[in-house]
């Protein structure tokens, strides 16, 4: 479109508009931007921006320098708050100031490009408009950007003439400079502009100008290169400043991506995209300017101004997809310097350019304003009156933590959260870890050397603390006694017990894969009701491409898992271990919260290594230091817990497995069972039923009761489960009056059993009805004989006796799975011990390169469900150890007890029997 259009719009819309009317305007837009200025409580960066304000330029400079944004803006907030004073009104009121100044600004570009009644209708736009209103009323650059974009596209459109002067270039490189040193993002802009204005000048063949164009942008170039030399001397930190949270972010879907920034055009907020309102809206509006847009380019006349005002806003923002790109968490926020390109457009489109289209294009085009105008209101009342779009309530916390802590009491906040600092006001001490800096667990020691309180101040996501290393380290000196929610936030208190302290490692070995297990510390001596914490050290020994995971467990004597936590594998920037380099070492940190009334005794810790696989796991199994597979899980060590804190309800995300009896069950004088859970409702023969069993003592000095507990039928008792409490590790004249205990005990279905079973609690003579049953289904049994095609007659202990077996050859291919069918008489009738089958593939020297464990017909048939004299069809599915291996292979079989690893014997006394048959394994 040429220049000489211009003045023809302009013209056309020359009428005066009613000063009253401008001034109207003027104070509506002021009014939205101060309206409940001070209202929401500052939030995480804003605390940022006013520390910054309050400390030396140097200290700006520094803290800049180890971040991806430069400095600017933090130097002009110091000079305004030390003029307006600190507090979130005084601070936010230059934000206030920008964005009030983006209306006039944008008036008078309008105004310049097509007259008075277009800039008046862009006045009443921006009004409401969501963008400039919200970010108005933060401490950040964001309401500063777009009066560089604005500033910027109007040096653009000048230079379009013919002749500029040097006061031109000079304003275009000074408003370069500023726009580069407020934030990274300006630099799309300035390439955009810089290009569009090289563009002119060469179409005209303006060589003077492009002169003056080079030693501009040579110019901006020189006087930004300190600070981009300074990026570039501190880029290691830059770069974790990008990286922070990246590694475990889903990328953007480009559809998604799409509709968030266009939704953020329109509301300046994040989550109106889960709104069904406004959706509706959206996409009402996306049709309108569509329709408007395609109009628009459908004439000759429009069609140039047309596309270069669709240019101005979607090129630059198009630098959003780099940004999005290599940090897909980012905040639609960064895109904010380039939404009055939307204005813009919009005022283009809707506006009528011609006189002799005034009747016919009026009144449809002022209708397209409406709905724009809706959703501007609806999203400006959602930030203004519903709660949850408000910024994290940490005004509520600092109230909170003014109303419970005192002079010697300690409160941990995130690293660079320093909101408090202005929120609150009371006497306890914040404490910014600052964990990435060297000294951590010396400055720690001595924060909490003379407290014997800490408040912790949690979010529901951080991009700070990958690791839980805060938990974990007041963890291990204290207790969490309880947490205190606030929405999206929580306050946690600890009661300390002792300094904090760093882990000492101690040795182990286990390869997971290619990670390995070096280092385990292990906390001895955690009050039963509170939580364990271990930290283990790592070291990637070769590249994995999954992100590992592992399952601490605290496991009772007979291996029953008392509590579990599930945790992924991170380095101290979040990074999982698919991201980690070759030789690095992590240490990872773990807490592990108790079940309340947990028996104050010794107990293992094990891990197990996993890889997330959908709604299942796959599990990698540990290799010792001797190369021998040590299965699922690894056992790090023991711990011994002391006599619950005595917390009164546990404070920590803990599942009760138990849920109560509707009444509690008086066992004895003094002994209460409060709750009696079934790990299933349906158990089959030979199955063992786990019970939970949460129990209370409402006085002191308890005998040593030993109530049992039984399984009830029509024939009976038919199961019993009996001895002290905690498998009989923990009496209860050792329990003191109150305490809760929880034990687990295993009832033992007998062959040939079926139909209803009730628990029930026995004491002495009496027999007490917990009201809780299971079913239990009859087994199909064979007792004839199956036909065999390689027979044999191998006898198990007298357990079972294996008749026969049967092969689909006798040459392999290497890797591939082998199908074995072993055939099976059982001797006696429900083994007190549950018996595992194991089928071997062994090498030609013995050594073991295949397997397949499994108790009979893949578990379902337990040794202990079984009659005497009834026969078994067992498949295995022996899979390769060593894939690549080749040569004679023969296949050995046996059982052998799973506790103990003790394996029957065969008449023979030997503890395998190998099939007489050899196999030849082929490539």
């Amino acid at each position: 479109m040429s220049n000489q259009f211009l003045p023809k719009i302009r013209q056309s819309n020359s009428r005066n508009l009613p000063f009253g009317v401008v001034v109207v305007l003027l104070l509506a837009a002021f009014f939205m931007r101060v309206f409940l200025l001070d209202a929401q409580s500052l939030w995480w960066d804003e605390g940022i921006s006013l520390h910054l304000a309050t400390v030396s330029w140097g200290e700006i400079i520094a803290n800049r320098a180890a971040n991806i944004h430069p400095p600017l803006y933090f130097f002009l907030l110091k000079l305004w708050v030390g003029l307006a004073g600190i507090s979130p009104f005084s601070a936010r009121y230059l934000s206030v100031l920008a964005s009030f100044l983006q209306v006039p600004l944008i008036f008078k570009l309008v105004k310049h490009w097509w007259g008075q009644g277009a800039a008046l209708l862009a006045v009443w736009l921006m009004v409401f408009f969501p963008p400039s209103v919200i970010y108005g009323q933060e401490t950040r650059v964001y309401a500063i950007l777009p009066l560089v974009y604005l500033v910027l596209l109007f040096y653009a459109d000048i230079g379009r003439s013919q002749s500029i002067s040097r006061r031109y270039w000079l304003g275009l490189g000074v408003a370069e400079w500023i726009g580069l040193h407020l934030h990274y993002l300006t630099l799309f802009l300035v390439l955009y502009v810089g290009g569009w204005i090289f563009v002119y000048l060469y179409r005209r063949r303006d060589w003077a100008g492009m002169r003056q164009w080079v030693w501009v942008q040579t110019g901006v170039g020189l006087a930004s290169l300190p600070w981009a030399l300074t990026v570039v001397y501190h880029w290691v930190f830059a770069e974790e400043a990008v990286n922070v949270g990246r590694f475990l972010a889903e990328p953007v879907a480009f559809s998604f991506l799409l509709s968030q920034v266009w939704l953020f055009h329109l509301t300046g907020l994040a989550g109106t995209l889960g709104r069904p309102f406004g959706r509706v809206l959206a996409v009402l509006v996306l049709g309108v300017v569509s329709l408007l847009l395609v109009e628009r380019l459908a004439r000759r006349v429009t069609r140039g101004k047309t596309l270069s005002m669709a240019a101005h806003w979607l090129i630059p923002l198009s630098s959003a997809l780099v940004v999005w790109a290599i940090r897909p968490f980012s905040h639609p926020r960064y895109i904010s310097i380039f939404v009055p390109g939307f204005i813009l457009l919009l005022i283009w489109l809707v506006w009528p350019h011609s006189k002799n289209t005034y009747t016919f294009e009026w009144s449809p085009r002022l209708l397209a304003v409406v709905p724009v105008l809706v959703i501007f209101v609806w999203a400006d009342m959602l930030y203004f009156f519903d709660p949850s779009v408000a910024k994290d309530d940490l005004r509520g916390v600092a109230g909170y933590l003014e109303s419970v802590t005192g002079p010697d009491d300690l409160i941990f906040v995130p690293d660079t959260n320093w909101v408090l600092d202005f929120e609150y006001h009371g006497q306890g001490q914040l404490v910014m870890p600052f964990l990435n800096k060297a000294g951590l667990w010396e400055r720690m020691a001595n924060v909490t050397a003379d407290s014997d309180r800490a408040y912790a101040l949690r979010y529901e996501t951080t991009l700070f603390d990958w690791q839980n290393q805060v938990p974990f380290m007041l963890e291990q000196a204290g207790s969490l006694v309880r947490v205190q929610e606030f929405e999206d936030l929580a306050v946690a208190e600890y009661a300390l017990h002792r300094p904090i302290e760093k882990p000492v490692m101690s040795p182990v070995f286990g390869r997971f894969g290619g990670v390995e297990l070096h280092g385990v510390w292990l906390e001895q001596d955690a009050p039963a009701d509170t939580a364990v914490t271990l930290a283990l050290q790592w070291q990637l020994v070769a590249p994995v491409s999954d992100n590992l995971n592992i399952s601490v467990r605290l496991l009772d004597i007979d291996g029953w898992p008392l509590a579990t936590k599930d945790d992924m594998l991170l380095d101290y920037e979040g990074r999982p271990t698919a991201y980690w380099a070759t030789g690095q070492t992590v240490t990872t940190y773990h807490i592990l919260p108790l079940l309340p009334g947990t028996p104050p005794l010794s107990y293992q810790l094990a891990i197990t290594v996993y890889v997330p696989d959908g709604e299942s796991i796959r599990v990698i199994d540990g290799i010792d230091l001797a190369g021998q597979v040590v299965g699922p899980q690894m056992v790090l060590g023991n711990v011994v817990l002391k006599r619950p804190f005595g917390i009164t309800s546990s404070p920590y995300p803990i599942t009760d497995p138990f849920p109560p009896l509707p009444v509690p069950v008086p066992v004895a004088d003094g002994l209460l069972l409060l709750a009696a859970a079934p790990n299933r409702q349906t158990v089959g023969e030979g199955d063992t039923l786990f019970v939970g069993l949460r129990w209370q003592a409402t006085r002191s000095n308890l005998p040593n009761l030993q109530p049992a507990l039984g399984l009830k039928t029509d024939r009976g008792i038919i199961a019993v489960a009996d001895g002290m409490p905690a498998l009989g590790r923990y009496p209860t004249n050792f329990w003191q009056v109150d305490e809760i205990v929880v034990e687990h005990r295993s009832l033992v279905i007998p062959p040939q059993a079926e139909g209803t079973a009730e628990l029930v609690v026995m004491l002495a003579d009496t027999i007490i009805p917990l009201g809780k049953t299971v079913e239990i289904t009859a087994e199909s049994r064979t007792f004839s004989p199956p036909v065999i095609l390689n027979p044999l007659n191998v006898q198990f202990g007298d357990v079972m006796r294996l008749i026969g077996y049967e092969l689909p050859g006798t040459t392999i291919k290497a890797g591939e799975p082998v199908e074995v069918t072993l055939y099976w008489e059982a001797l006696t009738t429900g083994t007190a011990v549950d018996y595992t089958v194991f089928t071997h593939l062994l090498a030609e020297d013995g050594r073991l390169i295949g397997q397949h464990d499994s108790p009979p017909l893949n578990g379902t048939r337990p040794t202990r469900s079984l009659v005497a004299g009834e026969y078994l069809t067992d498949p295995h599915l022996v899979t390769f150890k060593e894939s690549n291996y080749t040569g004679i292979a023969r296949i050995g079989v046996g059982l052998y007890d799973p506790t103990s690893g003790e394996r029957l014997l065969t008449e023979d006394g030997l503890d395998v029997f190998l099939l007489p048959i050899q196999l030849t394994v082929q490539p």
